[in-house]
Formats: C-alpha cells, sequence, structure tokens
C-alpha cells in the first residue's frame, strides 16, 4: 500500500513537473516576411535578373504562398527594393513560404555589378505614403581590401551587417584618395548603402559611417541618395 501511495505521488509530481514545464515554453515567432534587395552596385547590371525575381514572387502571390507584396523603390535598370510576406494567422512561417526563401536565396545574377541580397524578418515595414519620398542617407564602410593582397568583403556579404535595415542601393566606391602604389596598403574601396535614414543610429552602431564624411570630395552619390 505505502509503495502504491509513493507511486501515485510520483506520477502526480510527474505530471504537474511536465504541464508546468510545457505551459512555461515560450512560442516561438517566425519571420513571416522576405525582404530582397537588388541594386546596380557598378558597371551595369543583369538586365534580366529583376524580371525573374519577380516571376517568382507572382507565381507565390498566385499559389496563396503570400499576399502582400510591398516595393519600397524601384531604380533605373529595374532594379526594386521590396518585401513579400504570408497570410497573417499562423505563429510559425508555413513550409510553403521557407520553400519559397529558399528558392529567392538560391538564385544568382549573371553579372558581378548586380547587388543582390535576400533576408528573413518578421513582418514588411509600412510601405511609404503615396507622393512622399522616404528619407535616405549614403553610408559606407571599408571593405577590408589590400593591394596586391586581401579582396576585400563583398557588397552582398557586408549587406547583411545591416540586418533588417531597409537598403535602396548599394555599390562599391573608392574613397577617391590618392595612395602610393605598394603592396600591403589599403585600398581605398568601400562598400556603399544608401538606406532609410531611420536606420543610420543601428548602422552607425555597426560600425558603419556617413559616406559624405569618408569622402566629402565625392557629394554626388550622396546627394542623389538623399534627395
Amino acid at each position: 500500500m505505502k509503495t502504491f501511495a509513493r507511486f501515485v505521488v510520483l506520477a502526480t509530481t510527474l505530471l504537474a513537473s511536465t504541464a508546468a514545464f510545457s505551459t512555461s515554453l515560450p512560442i516561438k515567432q517566425g519571420k513571416h516576411a522576405v525582404e530582397i534587395n537588388i541594386a546596380n552596385s557598378g558597371n551595369g547590371i543583369d538586365s534580366a535578373f529583376p524580371s525573374n525575381v519577380k516571376k517568382i514572387i507572382g507565381n507565390a502571390i498566385a499559389t496563396g504562398v503570400v499576399d502582400k507584396f510591398i516595393v519600397y523603390g524601384y531604380g533605373l535598370d529595374s532594379d526594386f527594393t521590396g518585401c513579400v510576406e504570408e497570410r497573417a494567422g499562423n505563429a510559425l512561417p508555413g513550409k510553403a513560404l521557407d520553400a519559397f526563401a529558399k528558392k529567392l536565396s538560391v538564385l544568382q545574377p549573371q553579372s558581378n555589378a548586380t547587388f543582390y541580397a535576400v533576408s528573413r524578418v518578421n513582418v514588411c515595414a509600412a510601405p511609404p505614403k503615396f507622393g512622399v519620398t522616404p528619407q535616405t542617407v549614403a553610408i559606407a564602410k571599408s571593405d577590408g581590401s589590400i593591394a596586391c593582397g586581401t579582396q576585400g568583403i563583398s557588397v552582398a556579404q557586408m549587406r547583411k551587417e545591416l540586418g533588417q535595415i531597409r537598403v535602396f542601393s548599394a555599390m562599391k566606391k573608392s574613397d577617391g584618395k590618392i595612395r602610393p602604389a605598394f603592396c600591403g596598403i589599403a585600398t581605398g574601396r568601400f562598400n556603399v548603402y544608401v538606406i532609410d535614414k531611420s536606420g543610420l543610429p543601428k548602422a552607425t552602431e555597426n560600425g558603419f559611417n556617413l559616406w559624405s564624411s569618408i569622402a566629402p570630395a565625392l557629394l554626388e552619390f550622396s546627394q542623389t541618395a538623399s534627395n
């Protein structure tokens, strides 16, 4: 009888602890949207690439994988910055959205001058109001390239450091400073990004600086980005 009583007490304790454990586990909030950035990073762009990306997005809309497509901005070369989001209602993202994001991420443009980045985000940011041009700013960070040595970080790879900051365009540029033609010194090449001005504090925390402060003599890109 004592043995049975101990068993009942033990079983009750285990059930209680299991229930407490299961209810205390937080629901993992998934990333229900995919942000897409295509831009001319210099020396031309793969003209067919934006259309290929849009076809995949269009198919996802037609098949019900996503039901929201927001375009934040368009470029002169059919490049764009946008975001797609699946239908609200699920705590976790659907497998179809995962497959859609993977399909986008494996795409590669033919031209090295084409900047392309795909990132998962919780939800799409609110679209800009009609007739209102988003406030932008040009930021930059050295790509770390060394003459006769390291090639440096690509524009697309460094884009990941900006996280969920909205990027409208990107390119690799020189700071324009004259340097001796010796091996082993910095090349002065920077990865420059035009971002939503609201993301400037976060970008600064990650080591980016205003392009105008790095290359004050090269204001054309900065002024174009800010208008």
